[in-house]
């Protein structure tokens, strides 16, 4: 189910990611690339998948890559 996730978010598809969400899919897991749900919305600026997100306790402390930057890291960046 996870690999849907990552599939709807890639094509930011809303409805699909909310479905997903309902049927269980885990919103703070790891993908292979190291990156998790809330990561790849915030990193492409998707504002309204992250509002999403952010209503089904999403982990926002994690500590990504070598650069050990947080979400408000990439946050500010993008």
């Amino acid at each position: 189910m996870e690999e849907e996730l990552l599939n709807a978010l890639k094509i930011r598809n809303f409805t699909v990611v909310e479905e997903l969400i309902k049927k269980g899919a885990d919103v703070n897991h790891l993908f292979e690339t190291g990156v998790d749900p809330i990561y790849w919305a915030v990193t492409e600026n998707d504002v309204e998948m992250v509002k999403l997100l952010l209503q089904h306790k999403v982990e926002i402390s994690r500590i990504y890559d070598k650069k050990q930057y947080s979400l408000l890291h990439y946050g500010v960046e993008n």
